[in-house]
């Protein structure tokens, strides 16, 4: 950890970074597994429900940063879930749409209030101004 007169290095930004994801992922993470998530698979739900419902499969990998080969794996098991379905593309059949299912959509509704409670805990001692700075400073690494 860099003192206040010296500046973080790359590799004090990146273990700050790791730390923050661990201790999130580790509380949060727990949570979502009484409802049979993992963090993956929620972000996979979100998104596709911030799209309307429906997403390309493509998209979604692109959005989540993550390799189609293991968004397949995770798509298959929210499928076996019953909480997505996937369908070709009727112009392109190489293209996969995902939609939610009804049960995906009832499961995003109840853990909603509780993860939301739980990402709050992990930002507690930061002001909401510096909530907010952080926020687009994340954004501006993750453009």
């Amino acid at each position: 950890m860099p003192s206040a007169s010296k500046s973080a290095s790359a590799n004090d930004l990146f273990a700050a970074l790791t730390r923050a994801y661990v201790n999130a992922s580790a509380e949060c993470g727990t949570l979502l597994k009484t409802y049979e998530l993992t963090l993956p698979k929620y972000q996979v739900l979100r998104i596709v429900k911030d799209h309307g419902g429906k997403l390309s499969a493509g998209l979604i990998s692109a959005e989540m940063s993550f390799p189609s080969s293991d968004l397949t794996r995770l798509l298959d098991g929210l499928e076996r879930a019953g909480l997505v379905e996937r369908v070709r593309g009727k112009e392109d059949r190489r293209v996969v749409i995902v939609h939610l299912t009804a049960a995906a959509n009832k499961v995003l509704r109840s853990v909603e209030g509780p993860l939301e409670r739980c990402v709050a805990g992990q930002f507690k001692g930061l002001s909401k101004a510096d909530q907010d700075h952080l926020f687009k400073l994340l954004e501006r690494v993750n453009a």
